[in-house]
């Protein structure tokens, strides 16, 4: 579901977004935080070692896999107050505002940036980001905070799903009855119908042969497929139907 995926590379934008990516290394991240994160929260500190120089050797694969780097507002505060400088904890949460901190001055995140790969699995990258919070942080599953385009994307991926598994069968039926009361003719509509239900799954088959994922733009061509097809049914032989 990422945007730049549907756009052509062409583009005049696309092409400055990209300067700007190669230049600055800007990657995708998620922000985490959970009640009570503030700018002396030790637990920012347990959650950075965790996923840079974890113990667990599998875990520290996985975030190896997933995660490039992490930004906590602990650290960026003591940056600005160790010299050259030198400034207070309170002069450096205030330039710190509306990027790590915000505006009382103490509430704080960490940000977590992600490798392509962690980009192109953002369900398995936020679950274990998720689970860390948890298990390292002592956080509570109802207390974790993340934020982010993976989120985001990953929120949408869900959902198509969740909206297709609900609207798929009963959709079908009702288009099945239309074709019936169009057609007239219980082994036409068979016939017609099952050539249209090839064409959905065929439709699906070939997403998964090219290569690409299916995304909330995609999740629209299996019901689109079947539609059209039947449509044609009206355009094509318009007598028949009694049109």
């Amino acid at each position: 579901n990422n945007p730049r995926e549907w756009v052509s590379q062409e583009l005049p934008a696309e092409k400055s977004f990209a300067s700007f990516v190669w230049r600055f290394q800007e990657l995708d991240a998620v922000v985490v935080s959970w009640p009570d994160c503030h700018i002396d929260d030790q637990r920012l500190v347990r959650l950075d070692h965790e996923l840079t120089e974890s113990g667990n050797l599998q875990r520290f694969e996985l975030c190896q896999h997933f995660f490039a780097r992490v930004v906590t507002g602990y650290d960026a505060v003591r940056e600005l107050m160790a010299p050259p400088l030198s400034l207070t904890s309170e002069d450096a949460a205030r330039r710190l505002e509306g990027c790590l901190v915000v505006p009382d001055g103490r509430t704080s995140c960490a940000v977590v940036y992600l490798r392509q790969t962690g980009e192109n699995h953002r369900e398995e990258a936020v679950n274990l980001l998720r689970n860390i919070v948890q298990d390292v942080c002592q956080v509570p599953p109802e207390g974790v905070v993340l934020a982010g385009g993976p989120v985001d994307g990953m929120t949408i991926d869900r959902n198509s799903v969740a909206s297709a598994d609900r609207y798929a069968i009963p959709s079908n039926i009702l288009v099945f009855l239309l074709c019936r009361c169009c057609l007239r003719s219980w082994r036409l509509t068979g016939v017609i119908f099952g050539i249209a239900l090839f064409g959905q799954l065929l439709a699906v088959a070939l997403i998964a042969w090219c290569g690409a994922n299916m995304n909330a733009i995609l999740i629209v061509v299996p019901p689109l497929t079947l539609v059209l097809t039947l449509s044609l049914i009206h355009i094509s032989a318009p007598t028949r139907l009694g049109m």
